[in-house]
């Protein structure tokens, strides 16, 4: 069966990103972000595109689903209609191809009600509090879904986290900055499988 799927990391709280970025850089969550998406067709909002620091994705078809326009747009399509309708036609044209939303929220929100939606990789992060900063939250599965651990938690010392509070990293320049957090976090990776 071809994947058609929603895919994000999200603190225990339900924060995927802040200020239109994503809250941290986990190098474990981008190898198997990379293992998942490779050679498919990847869908994401404007500020998602935007704030993709390569862009396109390499080996993936990225369509940004926008009513705006966007920077750099020679190396991406663009899609300003419904969403589901978008998926029905890349079923259509390649029944083979993998579909993977990756979001902003609000995308993720609307394909979770997708009825051809087969797979959710959800990350959960634990390891520091990001509760006191405005922040971009996701709560969208619902009792339809089974849930199973497909993959060990892992730990790291340090993981970049978007939080101007903390020490300012010189190997990222551009707002918002991040600091680099000290001890342990801790990343599970559930999937989720309609019933």
């Amino acid at each position: 069966m071809t994947t058609i799927g929603l895919i994000y990391v999200k603190t225990r709280e339900g924060l995927i990103g802040y200020k239109n970025q994503l809250p941290w850089i986990i190098v474990e969550d981008l190898k198997r972000f990379r293992e998942q998406t490779l050679h498919s067709t990847v869908l994401m909002g404007r500020h998602t595109w935007e704030s993709i620091p390569t862009r396109p994705l390499p080996n993936r078809t990225s369509i940004v689903v926008t009513h705006r326009p966007i920077e750099d747009y020679s190396t991406v399509q663009t899609y300003a209609g419904s969403l589901h309708n978008l998926v029905d036609n890349i079923r259509i044209d390649d029944p083979t191809m993998s579909v993977w939303c990756i979001g902003g929220a609000d995308l993720l929100a609307q394909m979770v009600d997708y009825p051809h939606l087969n797979t959710i990789v959800e990350s959960v992060i634990d390891g520091y509090d990001m509760s006191t900063i405005d922040k971009t939250q996701a709560t969208m599965i619902n009792t339809n879904w089974d849930r199973h651990q497909d993959w060990e938690c892992r730990m790291s010392r340090s993981c970049y986290v978007c939080d101007r509070a903390l020490l300012k990293s010189t190997r990222h320049t551009s707002p918002p900055e991040y600091g680099v957090t000290t001890g342990y976090y801790r990343l599970t990776e559930y999937h989720y499988e309609r019933r």
